[in-house]
Parts: C-alpha cells; structure tokens; sequence
C-alpha cells in the first residue's frame, strides 16, 4: 500500500513538474507573438491625418480692398470732384496680388480701405538702427551756429552719387501742346479732376510733368500746371491707391517680421528696398498711424523716393519734387541782405534732421551763450523744432560745409515767411516744414537754391 502512494506520488511530482515547466516556458512564446499586432498598429496610430480631414488654420484678418467710392472721395477730396461720380478704375488697384517679387523694380500701391491695414511683427527695440540712411540724427545745435559734419568718408560729402532731378528742355509750342493735352485727358472745364478719367491719371501727370520741366512755359502756364500736378499727386502719389503703370510707388505685401525702418539686427524695408523716403510719408499715405500697425499679408502702397527741393529766392518758394516730378509748392522765408541764403546745390546732411532742436543765439543776440529749446521765450522755430540741416555738394561746386550750419527749419512766426528776414536759413511755416520734414530723407534728398 504503501509503495503504491509512493509510487503514485512520485509520478504526479513528474506530471506537476511538466506542467510548471511548460507555464514557464508560455509567457515568452505568448509576448513573441502578441507583439507583432501591436508593431503592425503603431504606424496607424501615429500617421497624420489626410490633409482633407484636417479644418485649415483660420486665416488672418484682411483689411477690406478699397472701394470705388473711396477712390472718388480721395479724388473729389484733392481736386473737387462732384460727389456723384464713380469712376469704373479697374486698373487702379489690386490689393489682391502678391508682388513681392517684382517689389524691387515695380511701382508702389496705395489702397484705401476703410479700416487702415497694420504691420506685424513691428516691435519696438532698445536702439535705432545703426544703418547710415535710416538712423536718427544727433541733436544739432540750432540754426545759424555750427554743426556736426556729415562721418568721414562719407561718399555723401562730395556728392558724386547723389541723383538729382532730370529736366529735358523743350521749345513753347512742344510744352504748351503737351500741358493742354495732359489737362484735357482728365479735368473737366471747370478745373477739377474727372474722376471717371482715373485710369489716365499717370498719363497725365507725365505730360503735364513734361511741359512743366521744359524750361519754356509763361508764369500763367506754369501755374495751371502746379495747380494741376498738385491735384495728381494728391491723387497718384499721396493717397492709398496706385495706378497702372506709375513708377513713383509700388505695391508690397508685408510678411511676418518685415520692419518699415531697421533695427540694429535687421534691414529695414526702406533701406532693403532703396526707396530713400522717410518712414513718414509711407505711413501717411497708407494712413497708418505707426510702423508697428502694418500688418502681415496685407499689401500697402510704398513710395519711391528720392523727394527733392529746389528753392527760388526771388519768389519767396520752394518746388518739391518726387524724382523728376513736381508734386507742391510751399513759400518761404530766406535770408536778410546782410546775412543771405547761400545759393548751389545741397543736400540733407546724414544724421541731420531733428525735432525739437536745440537753438544757439548768434553772438549779437540778447540770449548770447544760452542754448534755447521749444517752449522757451525767445525759441525761434516753431513749436516742434523742426531742422533740417543741409550742406553743399562739392561735385556740384557748391563748398558750403555743415559747420556753417545752414539748414531748412520752422518758424514760430509765419508772418516772416514771403520775406527776406533770416539769418541764412530757410523758413517755412509750421504746417508745412511738417510736411516737408517727413518727406526729405537724408543724404539723398537734394536742395537747389536759385536767386
């Protein structure tokens, strides 16, 4: 009996044995397998989404294109035009189409939206940039005392590369056909702008830019063609929209990170493009209040400079020109007999515009050895203290240096302008050196001064 449980228990030890061996031996053979399924999962769990199956990122808020009726009310509002009118224009603007890549060579495009566009990615740093055309100027030291000269070695100082106007001279007969037949492409009989002519509105401008330029033309002559180029460029050049065919502004859309001036670690678009205007004319235009409202994918309309003045004294004006074209007239104030504006060719020192410039009396002056600043008494430029420092272009044979301390600047008293009452400088009033101010660039902004 005994023998038998013996018996009988070794034999279920075998049989437990077997089976704790084979339990052991199941699990690797069980992973082995169950791992293939879940490799053969993997890549369908992780595997992106059709690119149908996926909703597009919600595009960016764009500025509304400008309506025909906003081209009527920029025209009428420069040349007053009936209010009634609607020009078909489908030439004017296309606010649609991405030209970055003809930005460089191509004219600018202005748009007037309701809602003015705003730049992206504009954000204010620590510094200006460091780049010779767009860095603000050093304080001046007032009108009629010394300035600092333009940097050593500036190719500026000789003025061998600045570009200037183009004036082609042609005879009477030749002028005066070419101003009738620009004016009668697009103002009507009344002398406003026809704003269902708005297609021919560079057309026109360059015609009447033509004959205006030709050197031959009556006083009466010349001043239907201010009036007249005047009204154009309120309507080509300084609003929002850009026409067929002008190569004074193009159009540009902005992209994420584009700045309208530079920075210490980045080129400006003013400078990458070479378009030699202030940052203010192009906000002015695009009627955007700062560089930082521009905004990504938006296009705006970009002006090609340089602007340039040429001052006559005997007539008391100054002619500002956008390249070879004239655009406004403002008066001024030049200087005494005893102290005369210098006449030649100039141009806008670099680092030679300010506000709120520092004035330096002359030595015969009560105020004698104090440094004036807007606000006090006896400051003589108006309240902003616009400057404008310029100095001559010896390629030109003018060897007027910016130590002499000539320079465009306001006038607290606009009664002077029309007269010969200033120490050298030139005057203008306060709403116009404003103008003019956000329109000269330096350096390659140039000045005629003409007896």
């Amino acid at each position: 009996m005994n023998a038998n449980i013996r018996q009988h228990a070794g034999f279920v030890a075998i049989v437990v044995g077997l089976c704790i061996l084979s339990w052991l031996a199941w699990p690797r053979s069980r992973s082995a397998t169950a791992a293939k399924p879940v490799q053969a999962a993997a890549p369908a769990a992780v595997r992106p989404a059709p690119a149908a199956e996926t909703p597009p990122p919600a595009p960016a808020p764009q500025t509304a294109a400008p309506s025909q009726t906003d081209l009527d009310e920029a025209v009428r509002s420069a040349a007053g035009a009936n209010a009634a009118e609607r020009p078909e224009t489908p030439e004017a603007c296309d606010l649609d189409a991405d030209v970055r890549s003809a930005a460089q060579a191509s004219p600018r495009s202005p748009a007037d939206e309701v809602n003015p566009p705003t730049m992206a990615d504009e954000r204010p740093t620590s510094a200006p940039a460091p780049e010779p055309e767009e860095q603000p100027s050093p304080a001046p030291t007032g009108t009629a005392t010394p300035a600092p000269t333009s940097p050593a070695g500036a190719a500026a100082n000789t003025g061998a590369d600045l570009i200037w106007p183009k004036f082609v001279p042609m005879e009477k007969g030749p002028a005066l056909e070419k101003l009738n037949q620009g004016l009668a492409l697009v103002f009507k009989s009344d002398g406003s702008l026809d704003s269902d002519k708005a297609p021919k509105f560079v057309e026109a401008r360059r015609a009447i830019s033509a004959a205006y330029n030709a050197g031959s033309l009556g006083e009466t002559d010349l001043a239907r063609a201010r009036t007249a180029l005047t009204a154009l460029g309120e309507a080509t050049i300084f609003s929002r929209w850009v026409y067929e065919g002008d190569d004074l502004v193009m159009k540009y859309k902005f992209e994420s990170g584009d700045l309208l001036e530079g920075t210490r670690k980045q080129v400006g678009l003013i400078r990458k493009l070479s378009l030699r205007v202030p940052a203010q004319v192009i906000l002015t235009s695009n009627h955007v209040p700062s560089g930082k409202d521009f905004r990504a994918g938006e296009v705006y309309k970009i002006i090609r400079g340089p602007f340039h003045a040429i001052i006559t004294k005997k007539a008391f004006t100054m002619d500002l020109y956008l390249q070879d074209t004239f655009v406004k007239q403002y008066k001024v104030a030049v200087g005494a007999p005893e102290t005369p504006t210098p006449e030649g060719y100039f141009h806008v020192v670099l680092n030679g515009k300010m506000t709120a410039a520092p004035y330096n009396p002359p030595p015969n002056r009560s105020t004698k050895g104090k440094t004036l600043h807007p606000g006090d008494a006896d400051y003589p430029l108006d309240a902003e203290g616009h400057n404008i420092r310029i100095e001559g272009v010896p390629a030109k044979g003018t060897n007027i240096s910016a130590e002499e301390g000539f320079a465009v600047h306001g006038t607290k008293d606009p009664s002077s302008i029309g007269k010969s009452v200033s120490l050298g400088c030139v005057r203008l009033s306060p709403t116009d050196i404003k103008e003019v101010y956000g329109m000269l660039y330096e350096k390659w902004s140039t000045v005629q001064i003409k007896p």
